[in-house]
């Protein structure tokens, strides 16, 4: 039983994580892999990490992470959430359930690129979401 269950393994659900585990809460953080920035060279305007590349931000917050016994990782998606009579259940495909007091969903935003031919592979390198972020 984990006090709180987080789908979404990227910034907002790393940052939750940390939050919760200086907290001293018991927290599984679910992280399917997939990003939003993967193709992004570096991120900006984000204090302290500006021109960081988004990986190494990621793996920099999982390294402090690691200090919490409280908060574990998994890279699994997450297929299904009931609420039970007491808790939820969380369903990992292909696996049984994990029970948690809370879920917390930090997802993320997904980018639907217009059908331009010869846009996708452009994009995150020379065809940017934000001009401020990542542009």
């Amino acid at each position: 039983m984990f006090d709180t269950v987080i789908i979404g393994g990227g910034a907002a659900g790393l940052s939750a994580a940390l939050v919760l585990g200086r907290c001293v809460r018991r927290v599984l953080v679910f992280d399917d892999g997939r990003y939003r920035n993967t193709s992004s060279k570096s991120l900006h305007c984000f204090m302290g990490s500006d021109g960081v590349a988004p990986s190494a931000l990621l793996k920099r917050a999982r390294s402090q992470l690691a200090r919490y016994d409280t908060v574990s990782t998994m890279r699994e998606r997450v297929s299904k959430v009931e609420m039970g009579p007491a808790h939820f259940l969380v369903e990992r495909e292909g696996h049984h359930p994990v029970m948690g007091q809370t879920v917390l969903v930090a997802t993320g935003v997904v980018d639907e690129l217009p059908k331009i031919p010869g846009l996708a592979p452009l994009f995150g390198t020379s065809v940017h979401v934000c001009p401020y972020c990542d542009g």
